[in-house]
């Protein structure tokens, strides 16, 4: 079975996998194959540090000033990043989760929305993590449970990855985009382009050090109805985050703030850019009733020997 500690980490086992979600914002904070770490092992904390492995929901990064305007009413969000004034990562990655089933190898967490300040919509969500062979894939349900009318969602997540032991700042980054958004100061969207001999271009892979450390990229190449994002070290074993195609965007956050690490990177998948309920784009209607699944994960893949 798994394993609640007393700061609410529950910890997976299959095989030589092993895993632990944080019941706070449902958060992945521990994933290694054989003790060769996946994502930044941040179990031991209270709570998650820098919305490590959060689930982002009903929209992932930022609203920009914490408003956005619903059939003609300006809704007011509550402001969760104060040195801009902007509304960050959703709703429910600063809350306690419950948990609602668990066998040794999965656990499905639930949470819900009903009528929160700024968001005057009804939803329960449910996040599974179920350990694969090479790591763990992640699903994540909402539902719209009002009687009535449709809610705006986009979903995100926020892993922060590792390849072994290797410091992050000496890996390579590899996204498949050919687009990625201009962001202004504050992380807001004011533009696209295509990133062909920019520095946002991370199709032939970028040493972490090197690299944008905020970026949005979008034009995501997939293969299977997925994309990959991967980050690998100089042996050529790589941590691959993949994600079913309705995550249309991935954004890129290298930080030194990360406890006891020098460098610390986060590849997040996400439905809908940042300032979707301002600007629209990338949000799924849900109607009363109606429920909408998606799913991503991330694997260890080893050095395939030369032939």
């Amino acid at each position: 079975m798994t394993d609640l500690l007393d700061h609410g980490t529950l910890r997976l086992s299959r095989g030589a996998v092993g895993g632990a979600v944080s019941v706070w914002g449902a958060s992945l904070v521990g994933l290694d194959v054989g003790g060769h770490h996946l994502v930044e092992p941040v179990a031991g904390a209270a709570r998650p540090p820098l919305a490590a492995g959060a689930t982002l929901v009903p929209w992932p990064n930022r609203v920009e000033g914490a408003t956005w305007t619903n059939g003609g009413v300006v809704e007011r969000l509550e402001v969760s990043e104060p040195a801009t004034g902007h509304a960050l990562h959703g709703l429910l990655s600063g809350v306690r989760w419950d948990v609602a089933r668990q066998s040794a190898t999965a656990v499905s967490l639930t949470s819900g929305i009903r009528h929160a300040p700024g968001y005057p919509f009804d939803l329960d969500v449910e996040v599974a993590y179920s350990l694969t062979p090479a790591g763990v894939e992640v699903r994540c349900t909402t539902t719209n449970v009002a009687p009535s009318g449709r809610a705006p969602v986009a979903i995100g997540a926020h892993p922060y990855l590792r390849c072994g032991e290797t410091p992050v700042e000496d890996l390579v980054v590899t996204i498949d985009a050919g687009a990625a958004l201009a962001l202004d100061g504050d992380g807001i969207p004011r533009g696209a382009f295509g990133t062909a001999g920019t520095p946002h271009d991370l199709r032939d892979g970028v040493v972490v050090r090197d690299a944008v450390p905020h970026a949005c990229l979008t034009g995501l190449a997939t293969r299977g109805g997925r994309a990959r994002h991967v980050l690998a070290d100089a042996t050529g074993r790589r941590t691959v985050l993949w994600a079913d195609e309705v995550f249309g965007y991935v954004q890129l956050y290298v930080t030194d703030l990360m406890p006891g690490r020098p460098a610390a990177i986060a590849i997040e998948p996400m439905t809908a850019p940042p300032d979707a309920l301002r600007s629209g784009h990338g949000l799924r209607w849900i109607a009363a009733g109606e429920s909408w699944t998606v799913r991503w994960g991330i694997e260890d893949e080893e050095r395939v020997p030369a032939g």
